[in-house]
């Protein structure tokens, strides 16, 4: 989990953006239930930009924004190699 924001609760280390979330909503999110980073900036832990989704939408999500990611990084080897035209 590197890259997120960690704290101490009741003694046990956990994510700040699960925290965060259960205590906006007032709810205890089950452990299955993962919470989004809609910008996809793991240290971004204002409401807004959080989500709950579970296990098969999370990896969704990620799917199309590493798809995006590795569509774009071709681009830019491309245009690095020949230039823009």
């Amino acid at each position: 989990m590197t890259n997120y924001i960690m704290i101490k609760h009741n003694n046990k280390n956990i994510v700040e953006h699960r925290y965060i979330y259960e205590q906006y909503y007032k709810c205890s999110l089950l452990k299955w239930v993962e919470v989004h980073h809609i910008n996809g900036n793991k240290r971004d832990n204002r409401i807004e930009n959080l989500e709950p989704l579970n296990n098969k939408q999370h990896k969704h999500k990620h799917r199309n924004i590493d798809s995006l990611i590795q569509l774009i990084n071709n681009r830019l080897e491309f245009i690095s190699l020949f230039g823009v035209k």
